[in-house]
C-alpha cells in the first residue's frame, strides 16, 4: 500500500468513526427517552395497583 492509499484509508476510517459516533449519540438519546417512558409507566402501574387495592377494600366480602 502506498502513502496515498494509506491516507485515503485513514480518511475512510475517520468518516466511518464520525458516522458511528453520531449513531451512538442517537442511540444514547433514545435509551434516555425510553428510560423516561419506563419510569412513567412504572409510576402509572404503581398508581393503578394502589387504586385497585382501594377499590377492592370498598367492595364488601360475600
Amino acid at each position: 500500500m502506498n502513502q496515498y492509499e494509506l491516507i485515503e484509508r485513514v480518511q475512510q476510517i475517520e468518516q466511518r468513526n464520525t458516522v458511528l459516533e453520531q449513531a451512538l449519540s442517537e442511540a444514547r438519546d433514545r435509551i434516555a427517552a425510553l428510560e423516561g417512558q419506563l419510569l412513567e409507566a412504572e409510576d402509572d402501574l404503581t398508581a393503578a395497583r394502589a387504586s385497585l387495592r382501594r377499590a377492592m377494600r370498598t367492595v364488601p366480602s360475600p
